[in-house]
């Protein structure tokens, strides 16, 4: 039910640290440890397809074939299944409670605000801070500034957000292929920005959807054929799952329990709840929807190490309500009827969400 984090995205940038001859933060990845061993790769290109779950690459397998004959693995994310905590935990090689960036929102106590920490507002407005709130309160390092610094090796971070620019999956490819074109060791992280903001918007069984999937699979392709002594990597951040909301200000005896807002997402949804209405909250959310979302107290999130292995992060439990509702059916909670409703959703505890592919293509070198 919760994530394997022994078999998780979190040991791919752990084993590229290792490659690159730096010490892991966390446990590598077996599979990838193996691969680079016995090939020795010049170019390690790592594309995160954000959204490409395994339970998309099996429905639409005849417009993948070649991502699809290749998957190495079945992986794990983490907890919660969204971009935020995942995309961070693969650029980091952390889990997510030693990064603590836990969600599209997270709560911030020093500030008492909930922030949506990609957008650096404040959660459902456009409120725009003037400093970084996310990496003021949890800065980090990635595995590229820690290549960089400290090997003699080449790392380059390729985003439409972040990094290096590119402008859609031609220019990242030809981006990829020139930084590969020298004589050094090299290592590349590109992300993309779908399957998923399409499947938010189409679904999981849309048109659009698969035509995305056989663009992906033209240009990994085309990639692959044009890349020497190389080893390419592709995973995905989570998936998606279809789904639909239920707003807890439509009940008001629970509605009226809450301190404040919720943080995190809707289908990993923390909830603050007034002292004195804590048992009687767990009680009626309970009855009210327990079977659509499994709800933990505080101290099981910790103890369970939902979020998680190693030390946490000094401020992590700060982040923390005093329950959080994980879903486990088709169901969205939240906390009013505000933003966009998404087709497909994510960051729960359903195979669809936390299931996702290690894809492994080799380039051997020339002669």
């Amino acid at each position: 039910m919760f994530i394997n984090y022994k078999e998780s995205i979190v040991g791919i940038p752990n084993s590229i640290l290792k490659y690159f001859g730096l010490k892991a933060i966390n446990d590598s990845n077996f599979e990838i440890d193996e691969i680079l061993l016995r090939n020795q790769p010049k170019n390690v290109i790592l594309i995160l397809c954000d959204g490409m779950g395994m339970n998309l690459l099996k429905t639409y397998s005849k417009s993948c074939p070649l991502l699809f004959s290749n998957i190495k693995k079945t992986l794990y994310s983490v907890f919660p299944t969204t971009t935020t905590a995942a995309t961070t935990s693969i650029i980091t090689g952390l889990y997510p409670n030693q990064h603590c960036w836990l969600g599209w929102d997270n709560y911030i106590k020093p500030i008492d605000k909930v922030v949506t920490l990609f957008l650096n507002t404040e959660k459902d407005t456009k409120n725009l801070f003037p400093e970084n709130i996310g990496m003021k309160y949890f800065p980090y390092t990635t595995i590229f500034d820690l290549i960089n610094a400290q090997t003699i090796f080449n790392a380059t971070y390729l985003s439409p957000y972040a990094g290096t620019h590119y402008n859609g999956l031609d220019d990242m490819c030809e981006k990829i292929i020139q930084l590969c074109d020298n004589d050094e060791r090299n290592f590349i992280y590109a992300y993309y920005e779908n399957p998923d903001s399409i499947i938010h918007k189409t679904g999981t069984e849309s048109f659009e959807t698969q035509e995305n999937l056989k663009l992906i699979e033209k240009t990994i392709k085309y990639l692959y054929n044009s890349l020497n002594d190389s080893l390419i990597l592709i995973t995905a951040d989570h998936g998606l799952t279809n789904s639909s909301y239920i707003y807890l200000e439509d009940y008001p005896n629970l509605f009226n329990c809450l301190s404040q807002t919720t943080s995190i997402d809707s289908r990993a949804c923390m909830l603050f709840i007034k002292e004195d209405k804590i048992d009687y909250f767990k009680t009626e959310f309970e009855k009210q929807f327990g079977s659509n979302f499994i709800l933990l107290k505080q101290e099981d999130i910790l103890s369970l190490q939902l979020f998680g292995l190693g030390i946490n992060h000094n401020m992590f439990k700060s982040c923390l309500g005093n329950f959080i509702a994980i879903a486990i059916s088709d169901k969205n909670l939240k906390y009013r009827r505000y933003g966009k409703e998404l087709l497909s959703n994510h960051s729960g505890l359903t195979e669809n969400e936390y299931l996702v592919p290690l894809i492994t293509l080799t380039r051997k070198k020339k002669n």
